[in-house]
């Protein structure tokens, strides 16, 4: 299906070469392989190299390119991605602000039993259940990597994971309440 892609938000195809089942299973010719172009940096790099929190325009424009990616993949390719993470989306210039899905290795059809692949972090609960269950497989759906979005947005939007603990600081000293104060 890859072959037939053609969307701005995942990487074109450079070349492909299909795999070999005969080849001993130690024979890199046994298993099929895709070029596509290169991309500069991953999302999870470019944002520790920023050292701060994203713009909200930033995060809002990231957003809509990895939602029309995955609209893309779900719609028209009747695929699921499997395994949205921040190391999947890639910036292709550095002075641009075009941003695509890589990785398409883990990507299975839509309601298919695919083999259990996942970041923790990142994995919607009913994969992680499966996981923690001991079972290989499980029933992939859209609404998995929608759960891998909102994850991304969230440490876009509070630079932190949200399974990691927020780390509160309180004033020494509380300000009096005066008149013009709203509390």
């Amino acid at each position: 299906w890859y072959k037939e892609t053609r969307s701005a938000f995942v990487p074109k195809l450079v070349d492909a070469i299909p795999p070999n089942p005969e080849k001993a299973d130690t024979d890199a010719a046994r298993y099929g392989c895709i070029v596509t172009e290169r991309g500069e940096i991953d999302l999870a790099a470019y944002a520790q190299r920023l050292g701060r929190r994203m713009e909200n325009m930033q995060i809002m424009f990231i957003a809509n390119q990895l939602l029309k990616a995955l609209a893309f993949l779900h719609d028209q390719c009747n695929t699921v991605h499997c395994d949205i993470k921040p190391q999947n989306l890639v910036k292709f210039t550095l002075d641009s602000q075009e941003w695509k899905l890589i990785d398409m290795a883990t990507c299975c059809a839509v309601n298919a039993r695919a083999a259990l692949s996942l970041t923790t972090r990142y994995a919607a609960p009913e994969v992680v259940r499966a996981a923690m269950s001991g079972e290989t497989t499980c029933t992939r759906q859209p609404s998995s990597d929608m759960w891998s979005v909102g994850v991304i947005m969230f440490n876009l939007l509070c630079a932190r994971n949200p399974w990691t603990a927020a780390e509160f600081s309180y004033p020494k000293r509380v300000p009096r309440a005066s008149s013009h104060m709203f509390l």
